[in-house]
């Protein structure tokens, strides 16, 4: 029943590996259907059959094999005659498995509507058709309008359609495709005018000459309630008045000026006023379903209760319909499986600690209240039961510690083995086939009928006294005791075992082994899980849980804890490869950890487990444990700015709009030759410098985050030592701006532009203004310079003079110092 931990808590921090297997079983066939049929009625012009079925299994599981599974539903007449006039007929859904039927619906009666007839017309005028059967509300249908043109070839036309806005809503009107397209007017609720003049391209009078001529589609939209009963029908829902009707050689067809035209509808006949029969949406019966149709009773012996939901849906009688779900559905169970399951509000079936028995084939009835009538359904559902619940004992005879005598008057407490508690159980029920031995230790308490003779901890033991006593199962509160249970017998004796070695064993996880074959198990197939522990220390702050084991002579073992006054340590020359750290936390008193800067190690002696006398202090035992601490090699460091331009808190950049950073966040990121990647940005070990413009920038902050500050600007490479480094810098190049000229006046001075182009692309100019202000204050930087001072000279604010009246070019340079950029121009 998903195993033991054999102390009920949870495995301590540094045990993470997910210890389950997955697997799947075969699902029986389908071994019969149901339906519940949605059109009870099918009309001429409403003639699709609609059913919700569902599925079972012979022993009531909705879950069934799909693969080959084919479903089929078939209508029959109760006539064989050509010309069907039958009034009724059935329907019935078939299951079959690769062509072989397997299961059958109970036949299901549908009632066929007749053929509504309506009278032609023998003169000229127009027909509009309407539903010839009862419609839902926001089903859509459309009209179509027809001419008998008495004998003409009808060019031109008009009509009036008037309509019950409480019935219904007009969407749109399209003209015949013979016809150019129609004007309508729809501006007044209620009406559509439609006039029609000529025809379309190529279409000949033949085409437009007949006593069905099609003119016009209108579509509608029912919005009319149901009031009462099933139906409600609206005696005027529709009329058409025809205008005028026009033939090709411009003649007024007789009869056709403002008369009514004939409306088909459900009444038959010939008729001037269309009838609309609004049917009401109901419920015509309900389906239902288990969240898990087997539930396993272990209430009995954890004391929590078991249960699953039963799902009611109701099927409504509309083809399309999306089912509902009841939720005042209400749910019973036959006396006759009182002992076996109970059944509670909101369809809750539970199997609680006061059941005794299992089974199946268990019945859970369904009604539901829809619409004014009662509707039924049932689920099949199986309960399994613990039978021959045994609690064993991993030791039946507990002996007397060899060596752990206090040796002194103040102490003489003496010290006898302790062993491991488990229990088994079969589960089965009525007509079922009980399983075997399954581990329910976790789900149950133990206690001792003399525990002056062994003291009970979770699933442990340990002898207190010479004597014997039985450890009973007990409900998972420890409140009761499972009287169905059969107890331990354990024997505390004198005879002494020593103990013949002590281990520590450090345990990162734990895998399940992968079954044999993947494919899907057979229900009653019985699987053998092997479970690997796993010891992997392989980055710095790994960690796994510590436990202590004791062996004895006699061949038994016993797992110490720190109550029993154990103790685990690191030999001394393993101490930079891992701490070992007491623990609260989960089912293990210690745990292993690799510290930061720690290194590799393998030995079987890294782990010093010492287990001393209780009282005394005596030691019994020292022994040792293995660890295989290999850690990756770190084979690069990458450091990044979060941004690769900043200027100085002080410039006018750093306010809006440009609202440049004056800081940037580093992060440092090692990178190890098995892959994986560790933060070292605000690691001890790492040291930051910047190289290329040094003083530009301050890294502050190490411990918590490295930040740089600008300080300056310029071109700034940071760097961190520590391994393998690829350095990130913030670059950028200059370019002058646009050209200037002298006017020839001696003396006269022109503020040099100065164009920077950052990394990215973008662009930002610097108008020195001799005070050095600018937001980008690349002057500050910058080192001017002319190949003509003596015409024209440039001071170190960027300043060119004119100095000597002349005509010819003088070519004016510009760098950034140390020569990260440079640019030249002409003036």
């Amino acid at each position: 029943m998903g195993g033991s931990t054999c102390t009920g808590g949870e495995l301590a921090d540094g045990f993470s590996t997910d210890t389950s297997q997955s697997f799947s079983t075969t699902a029986d066939r389908a071994a019969a259907v149901y339906l519940v049929l949605r059109t009870g009625t099918i009309y001429h012009d409403r003639c699709t059959v609609s059913a919700q079925y569902y599925v079972r299994s012979a022993s009531g599981r909705p879950q069934v094999l799909r693969s080959g599974l084919g479903v089929s539903m078939t209508v029959s007449h109760d006539t064989s005659a050509a010309s069907v006039s039958a009034e009724a007929a059935t329907v019935t859904i078939s299951v079959r498995y690769d062509s072989a039927e397997v299961a059958s619906s109970t036949p299901a009666s549908i009632t066929l509507a007749p053929l509504v007839e309506h009278g032609a017309l023998e003169r000229a005028g127009m027909v509009v058709t309407m539903p010839y059967s009862p419609r839902f509300q926001q089903d859509t249908f459309s009209s179509v309008v027809l001419a008998h043109t008495g004998g003409y070839a009808l060019s031109t036309f008009g009509f009036v359609v008037m309509y019950d806005s409480e019935v219904l809503e007009y969407n749109s009107v399209e003209g015949d495709s013979k016809y150019l397209a129609p004007t309508v007017n729809d501006y007044t609720t209620g009406q559509v005018v439609v006039i029609t003049s000529g025809l379309a391209s190529g279409v000949t009078d033949a085409e437009v000459t007949g006593a069905n001529v099609r003119l016009a589609e209108l579509s509608f939209t029912v919005q009319g309630a149901t009031s009462g009963g099933l139906h409600t029908t609206h005696s005027s829902a529709l009329t058409c008045t025809v205008s005028e009707m026009v033939s090709t050689s411009t003649i007024t067809i007789d009869g056709t000026v403002n008369v009514a035209a004939q409306i088909d509808d459900e009444q038959g006949g010939a008729v001037t006023e269309g009838q609309l029969t609004v049917q009401k949406r109901e419920v015509v019966g309900i389906y239902a379903y288990v969240g898990n149709a087997e539930l396993f009773n272990t209430a009995c012996l954890s004391g929590v209760n078991v249960s699953t939901a039963v799902t009611v849906q109701r099927v409504y009688n509309q083809a399309g319909a999306s089912d509902g779900t009841v939720v005042d559905a209400m749910c019973s169970v036959n006396e006759s499986w009182a002992r076996v399951v109970a059944v509670h509000e909101s369809c809750e079936v539970r199997a609680a600690a006061g059941h005794t028995e299992g089974g199946s084939g268990i019945i859970i009835g369904v009604e539901a209240e829809e619409d004014g009538a009662t509707h039924s359904t049932a689920v099949e559902m199986s309960v399994w039961f613990p039978q021959d619940v045994k609690v064993e004992a991993a030791d039946h005879e507990l002996g007397h510690i060899g060596s752990s005598s206090s040796g002194n008057g103040t102490c003489d407490q003496r010290l006898f083995q302790g062993t491991q508690l488990y229990a088994e159980a079969s589960f089965g029920g009525i007509g079922m086939n009980a399983t075997r031995d399954l581990d329910v230790t976790a789900l149950m308490t133990f206690a001792a009928d003399d525990p002056s003779v062994v003291e009970v901890d979770g699933c442990s033991v340990r002898g207190m006294r010479t004597g014997s006593a039985v450890v009973h199962g007990m409900s998972g509160d420890g409140a009761t005791q499972l009287a169905f249970a059969s107890g331990a017998s354990i024997s505390v004796v004198d005879a002494e075992v020593l103990v013949t070695r002590l281990s520590a064993v450090l345990v990162t996880g734990a895998v399940f082994e992968e079954l044999e074959s993947p494919v899907a198990l057979d229900m009653a197939a019985e699987v053998q899980g092997n479970v690997t522990l796993l010891q992997e220390l392989q980055s710095e702050g790994a960690s796994g849980v510590i436990f202590v084991y004791a062996a004895f002579e006699d061949g038994t073992w016993q797992e110490l804890k720190r109550a029993d006054n154990v103790t685990v340590e690191v030999q001394p020359e393993y101490a930079s490869s891992l701490t070992v750290v007491e623990t609260t936390s989960g089912n293990a008193d210690f745990q292993g950890l690799v510290p930061s800067g720690g290194e590799s190690a393998v030995s079987h002696d890294v782990l010093l487990p010492t287990w001393r006398h209780p009282c005394s202090g005596e030691v019994i035992a020292i022994g040792t444990g293995t660890v295989n601490v290999s850690l990756a090699e770190p084979v690069s460091v990458v450091v990044s700015s979060k941004y690769t331009r900043m200027t100085r808190e002080e410039d006018a950049a750093s306010a809006s709009p440009i609202s440049l950073p004056t800081s940037s966040a580093l992060t440092v990121e090692v990178t190890y030759d098995d892959g994986t990647t560790k933060d070292f940005t605000a690691d001890g070990r790492t040291e930051y410098a910047v190289t290329t413009g040094a003083g530009l920038v301050q890294v502050v902050d190490a411990t918590a985050g490295a930040i740089s500050e600008a300080t300056g600007f310029g071109l700034v490479t940071i760097v961190v030592s520590g391994g393998a480094v690829m350095a990130s810098s913030i670059t950028h190049s200059t370019s002058w701006g646009s050209g200037d000229t002298f006017g020839g006046v001696v003396n006269t001075t022109k503020t040099l532009g100065i164009k920077m182009v950052f990394g990215d692309g973008t662009m930002f100019t610097d108008l020195v203004s001799g005070t050095q202000s600018s937001w980008v204050g690349a002057s500050e930087l910058a080192v001017f310079a002319s190949d003509a001072p003596d015409r024209v000279g440039v001071s170190t604010g960027g300043v060119a003079e004119l100095r000597l009246n002349h005509y010819a070019a003088v070519s004016l340079s510009s760098w950034m110092g140390g020569g990260g950029m440079s640019s030249r121009r002409q003036h």
